[in-house]
């Protein structure tokens, strides 16, 4: 050793052998020409010697020293050391070492077992592989091993590539594990709170990454693929990880969770070309899977099973061979805003799951949109969109108690039996609320087969039965009974508005609008070879403008009332083909043929004259309002009395005995007009005349009105010698005539006419007759525009 300063003298000098900041030499002046060190590890060392002048300055020079024949690749940052092997630098270093290999260390093969902590390992190279003597060992196995860095290692034909084994809080960055026996990168027995980062695990003859009762682990930014088994698999109870922006695919399972692993976050990963895409299994609960894409799986894209609790949010499920999203025996799920589109079978498909959640997804151009199976029960399906699936938009099959609301479901394409937009089967107490269903091609709602208990209301059913088809109803029910169908709307269906077959029993058809449908608005028909529909209640819907309103083919025992049947081209109401004791009553037929009747017998028209306010507000119901019945109410009860078109003897049609008749128009009353003048002599006229406003006269009459209800206003009454008037208002939309008929001797005048909103003015005066001292009457009667009387 030798040191000089040119302008002054070397004041001290210090020799560190090993360059780990502490000098093991030391001394005043020039250092000696030799100093003798003896090193017991073979390694490659950095010595240091450093020198201060008379003046306090210093300099330094360091060497190289070889130690033994094996070449050095592994470098101590911290101890200034070189080693020919990882595993000789791990034994030699301390916690918080960081140790650099370099890219001659490839070749050299180990197997790593790290027991210390704080150390970083980092391949200062590209393309450094750590590769064990045979695939029984391990490449970096990390044994109760805490706060280790591990990074840009590639790790190749081991038995697991990187394992770590109740080591907690280690960082594995940008490595590469592949062609391994069994996995890739592999976390057991409590390894938490670890990181990893930018990694790749491919070709790995079990998994990718596998975490086994370890938690709090972040895989983030990871390629997992082509690994036999799984890609990324958590197991046994391993909780609270998270994976994060990873691609995940050409493995038999992408992603699996499994064994009551809970509370992971699986977000913004591509998970796709595997045979399942993302799976919770068996327990494994309160999981979050959001943002994830999966796709062009073999089977399923996302699938849970016997899983619990768990939220998919923001996921795109597509071009999978059988399911986007599946759940089987899974509860209290929520599936909310995916797009689940192009799978062969199922956009998404629970089987035995209960009290799931689907909400605001989109499913398209699947056979089915959203298909519950199964005893799937209590689930709720609203604010959904599915349009142009194939079979169905929305399915239930042998389920109860689900509630499908708000959704838009269209543009189902088969022209099959069974296509519809909403599809139940053997299924019971569903609701079906407040969906908009249209342009399907065969029936917008459709209830078979075991069908019973189920409440459909404020659904619109409008335009189904698209070409090709040419048959499609609005609603539909098959073998289904005790329904209650209410309020919805059911227009412009290319066959039927609402259809009953094939023993529907018991329905309630309630509260519809029904119009435009090109062949029935509310059917209820046998089929060939099927028991006829029967007891069913239709009330109180508004059928207008189809080729039949009401249709009741080879069906008995149906109740028909309240209902309001107009416009329909062909019949309003058709009782074909021998149906028998239908009871049809208190309906409002306004059409160009208000009725049909082909065979059948007990069918009534009318129940018992009752008190009550009928559907053209009449005092009390009876049967029906026909829009030509012209027969007159001799009573004033508001029911017809007279034989209408040869039925007989106070029949209207079919059997109708009580025909609803309309109420008088209504009447306003000027009271207490002042008599004029004392009683007139005997067999003198005072003011002869009746004026009708024009100053023509009439005989010479007292006055009596009939209106409303019939009773009588006797204070209208003319006694001899006074005088009454009578003004009639017509709240009407259209001119209303009256006639006065003269009572005791008298005859009727001429008819009047009061056109809407205006009145008119009756004033009348009698004349005393010898021996006469009663009073004279008028009757005063009401007709509508068509020229029959209404009262």
């Amino acid at each position: 050793m030798s040191a000089s300063d040119t302008d002054g003298s070397i004041a001290s000098w210090s020799l560190d052998v090993d360059n780990d900041g502490t000098a093991e030499y030391s001394g005043a002046g020039n250092p000696p020409a030799t100093q003798a060190y003896t090193y017991v590890v073979d390694g490659t060392y950095i010595a240091k010697l450093t020198v201060t002048d008379d003046e306090g300055a210093t300099a330094f020079d360091t060497v190289k020293i070889q130690v033994g024949s094996t070449e050095t690749c592994v470098y101590n940052q911290n101890k200034g050391i070189w080693y020919p092997l990882i595993q000789s630098a791990h034994d030699a270093a301390a916690s918080g070492d960081t140790l650099l290999v370099y890219a001659n260390y490839t070749g050299h093969n180990e197997s790593v077992t790290i027991t210390k902590d704080h150390l970083t390992i980092k391949a200062v190279d590209p393309d450094v592989i750590v590769s064990p003597t045979d695939n029984s060992q391990n490449g970096f196995y990390l044994n109760d091993a805490d706060g280790v860095t591990i990074e840009g290692f590639t790790i190749q034909n081991a038995n697991h590539g990187i394992y770590l084994r109740s080591s907690s809080n280690n960082n594995i960055t940008n490595c590469t594990a592949y062609n391994n026996s069994y996995y890739g990168i592999y976390l057991y027995s409590s390894s938490n709170n670890n990181t990893i980062t930018n990694c790749t695990a491919y070709n790995n003859n079990k998994y990718g990454i596998s975490l086994s009762s370890s938690s709090n682990n972040n895989i983030t930014n990871c390629a997992v693929y082509n690994n036999s088994d799984y890609g990324i698999y958590l197991y046994s109870s391993s909780n609270n990880n998270q994976i994060t922006n990873c691609n995940v695919y050409n493995n038999h399972y992408g992603i699996l969770l499994y064994y009551s692993s809970n509370n992971n976050q699986i977000t913004n990963c591509n998970v796709y070309n595997n045979h399942y895409g993302i799976s919770l299994y068996s327990s494994s609960n309160n999981n979050q899977i959001t943002n994830c894409t999966a796709y062009n799986n073999s089977y399923y894209g996302i699938w849970l099973y016997k899983s619990s609790n768990n939220n998919i949010t923001n996921c795109a499920a597509y071009n999978n061979s059988y399911y986007g999203i599946y759940l089987r025996s899974s509860s209290n799920n929520n599936i909310t805003n995916c797009n689940v589109y192009n799978n062969s079978w199922y956009g998404i498909f629970l089987w035995a799951s209960s009290n799931n959640n689907i909400t605001n997804c989109t499913a398209y151009n699947n056979s089915h949109g959203i298909y519950l199976s199964s005893s799937s029960n209590n689930n709720t399906i609203s604010k959904n969109t599915a349009n142009s699936n194939y079979l169905q938009g929305i399915s239930i099959d042998s389920s109860k108690n689900n509630v499908i609301s708000n959704n838009v479901v269209n543009g189902t394409t088969a022209n099959v039996a069974y296509s519809s937009g909403i599809y139940l089967y053997k299924s019971e107490s569903n609701k079906i609320l407040d969906n908009l269903v249209t342009s399907n091609t065969r029936d917008g709602i459709y209830l078979y087969s075991s069908c019973n208990y189920n409440t459909l209301t404020n659904n619109t059913a409008s335009w189904n039965g698209k070409a090709p088809s040419t048959t499609g109803s609005g609603i539909r029910l098959g073998f289904a009974s005790n329904n209650t169908i209410d309020k919805n709307t059911a227009n412009s269906n290319t066959q039927n508005g609402i259809y009953l077959q094939q023993d529907s029993n018991d329905n309630k058809i309630t509260k519809n609008q029904i119009s435009n449908n090109k062949q029935i608005g509310v059917g209820v028909c046998k089929d060939t070879g099927d028991a006829a529909p029967k007891r069913n209640i239709l009330s109180n819907n508004t059928i207008t403008s189809n080729k039949r309103g009401i249709l009741l083919y080879q069906s008995d025992g149906n109740t028909v009332a309240n209902n309001t049947v107009t416009g329909n081209t062909l019949h309003g109401i058709c009782l074909d083909s021998s149906p028998n004791n239908n009871l049809v009553y208190n309906n409002y037929f306004n059409n160009p043929t208000n009725y049909f009747v082909s065979g059948g017998s007990g069918n009534k028209w009318n129940t018992t004259k009752t008190l009550g306010k009928n559907i053209i507000g009449g005092p009390y119901l009876g049967g029906n309002y026909w829009s030509n019945y012209t027969g007159k109410d001799s009573d004033g009860d508001g029911l017809g009395d007279d034989d209408q078109n040869g039925a007989g003897a106070g029949k209207y049609g079919a059997g109708d005995y009580h025909p609803l008749v309309k109420p008088p128009v209504a009447v306003g009353w000027v009271d207490d007009v002042s008599l004029t003048g004392g009683p007139p002599a005997p067999g003198t006229v005072q003011n002869p005349g009746f004026e009708d406003g024009s100053g023509n006269s009439q005989p010479h009459w007292g006055l009596l009105a009939y209106y409303g209800s019939g009773n009588t206003t006797t204070d209208t009454a003319i006694y001899h010698g006074g005088s009454k008037s009578i003004r009639f208002i017509n709240y009407d939309t259209a001119v209303t005539t009256f006639v006065v008929q003269g009572g005791t001797g008298g005859s009727a005048s001429d008819r009047i006419e009061v056109k809407p909103n205006q009145a008119y003015t009756l004033s009348a005066w009698v004349k005393s007759q010898p021996g006469l001292v009663g009073k004279f009457t008028l009757k005063v009667q009401y007709y509508n525009t068509a020229g029959n009387q209404i009262s």
